[in-house]
C-alpha cells in the first residue's frame, strides 16, 4: 500500500498479514542476511526486519 524511505531504511506497509513475511523471505533468499519476524498476539500485525 505504501513504500517510503527513512534514514534507517526502506519502509513498506501492506494490508495483508502474510505479504510482509513473503517479502522478507524473498529478500533473505535473494540477498541473504538476517530476517526477524514479530507478530502481535492476534497475528493481525507483523513487523518484518531484514538486515544485511
Amino acid at each position: 500500500m505504501l513504500i517510503y524511505t527513512r534514514a534507517e531504511g526502506l519502509v513498506i506497509s501492506t494490508t495483508d498479514s502474510h505479504l510482509p513475511r513473503r517479502i522478507g523471505e524473498g529478500l533473505k533468499h535473494a540477498y541473504h542476511g538476517e530476517l526477524d519476524l514479530h507478530y502481535d498476539q492476534d497475528e493481525d500485525f507483523v513487523r518484518v526486519t531484514w538486515t544485511r
